[in-house]
């Protein structure tokens, strides 16, 4: 949309031209964490097993015992 805007000799308000690139940063942004939207789905789930793993591998603690008199 800018190069269209910028080539095509519009007369439009100067503060689009700091506009228009904070436009193009953000569909950038958007495009990455929507490609990434699977893998980031999949670690989350990969990092639960590991915890769970994790906890399970502990052992379970002791009952406390009453204090020798």
């Amino acid at each position: 949309m800018g190069s269209i805007i910028d080539f095509g000799g519009f007369n439009l308000n100067p503060a689009w031209t700091v506009a228009l690139p904070f436009g193009a940063a953000f569909y950038g942004l958007f495009l990455i964490s929507f490609m990434l939207e699977k893998e980031v789905a999949k670690f989350d789930a990969d990092e639960e097993k590991e915890l769970k793993l994790i906890q399970e591998s502990y052992a379970a603690p002791a009952h406390s015992l009453e204090p020798a008199v």
